[in-house]
């Protein structure tokens, strides 16, 4: 176990019990390891309001997380002001809409929603209401950023007091044409449960749903990556998913756990969703019924999101390419792939964000082929 497991380890220790000695008493001195690891698992109020809360701590650790901890707290108050404004201007525009990963989380399990840090929020709409909601967000202050990938789209709103907020307007579940089939978007509609500590009309995700997003959410970042202020980690285990995981299990009845098992297994997600589970078991103890997990261990394991994660980007493209429906996705995903935005070049290339774009796109399209025989 390396110095960042212990670490890890020890954070993990601290948010569920009441023990307040270090067990890393050398590691505890590292603060700048430990507050990177802090800000990478986003757990800086789930820190300060643990059974532990900060005590033995350093004291410039102590001051890092307290004021991590308040700004966070700031941001949700103002960001959940933005959100409810969205979802009834959308509303009273006749389009609905599910909030869903973060935010309907944070809004749905979590006692204090400041605690699940996130980004942004997501948002699902029906791709025929997309430029009616483009309307109604451009008409509440917010602007769209450069910022779009398959079946999603990001908008910005600066609140005038020091905070922007990001929505991520969504008219696919997973935004991989290759996977559409695997979440749909009327049966998240049609299975949706009412958010009212978030606004009047909100909804999100029903529980069992909820659970087989995250779990794909965490394959996602595991390959393309988890972004981290200008920094982008490829992750796919942090102490917040943690929490989410073992949240979202404790508001599973018997009906719900029996369907979770059914669902992942006709969707060939049973091993994501045993790693789910196990990994939330680990650190916080989350009961899980046996017969669930021996059902999820013992059903077919692969299937399209694993031949999908397992592909590199060319193979993605193309398994994409050919499951898409028409021939404006065909379009949008070549357009994609053979000349990607500005944002997603600086993402790939961050040493050379300073060289005209496009010089940026040759030597993309010539140092592919290269990248593509390093990896195989």
């Amino acid at each position: 176990m390396n110095n960042a497991d212990q670490i890890v380890d020890w954070l993990a220790e601290r948010l569920t019990s009441n023990a307040r000695s270090s067990a890393l008493a050398s590691a505890s001195k590292d603060v700048a390891a430990i507050w990177d690891l802090i800000q990478l698992h986003g757990i800086s109020l789930a820190l300060a309001e643990s059974p532990a809360r900060l005590e033995g701590l350093p004291d410039a650790l102590q001051e890092k997380i307290q004021h991590e901890a308040r700004m966070q707290s700031l941001w949700e108050h103002s960001h959940r002001q933005l959100i409810a404004q969205v979802i009834t201007a959308l509303a009273e525009a006749g389009i609905a809409s599910l909030v869903f990963k973060g935010t309907g989380l944070a809004y749905s399990v979590y006692e204090n929603p400041a605690i699940r840090r996130r980004g942004d929020t997501d948002l699902l709409i029906r791709r025929s209401q997309l430029n009616e909601a483009r309307q109604v967000l451009e008409g509440i202050g917010m602007v769209s950023s450069v910022v779009r990938h398959s079946g999603q789209e990001t908008w910005i709103f600066a609140s005038g007091i020091g905070f922007s907020h990001a929505v991520d307007l969504h008219w696919e579940v997973l935004g991989q044409t290759y996977l559409d089939n695997l979440m749909d978007v009327e049966e998240c509609f049609a299975r949706s449960i009412p958010l009212p500590r978030l606004a009047e009309g909100a909804r999100t995700l029903d529980p069992v749903l909820s659970f087989l997003r995250c779990a794909i959410n965490q394959a996602f970042h595991g390959v393309y990556g988890y972004r981290l202020g200008s920094d982008k980690r490829l992750e796919d285990d942090r102490l917040i998913w943690r929490m989410d995981a073992h949240l979202l299990a404790n508001s599973l009845d018997r009906r719900e756990w029996q369907e979770l098992a059914e669902k992942a297994l006709d969707m060939r997600l049973a091993s994501y969703c045993v790693r789910y589970l196990e990994r939330a078991r680990e650190t916080f103890g989350t009961q899980v019924p046996e017969e669930v997990l021996q059902q999820l261990r013992e059903g077919p394991q692969e299937g399209r999101l694993q031949r999908y994660l397992a592909s590199d980007s060319f193979e993605r493209a193309r398994l994409d390419l050919f499951a898409a429906g028409d021939w404006r996705t065909r379009g949008e995903i070549l357009l994609q792939h053979v000349w990607p935005p500005e944002h997603h070049l600086h993402e790939r290339f961050p040493t050379k964000t300073s060289w005209p774009l496009p010089l940026l796109q040759i030597y993309r399209l010539v140092s592919a082929p290269v990248r593509v025989l390093q990896s195989r």
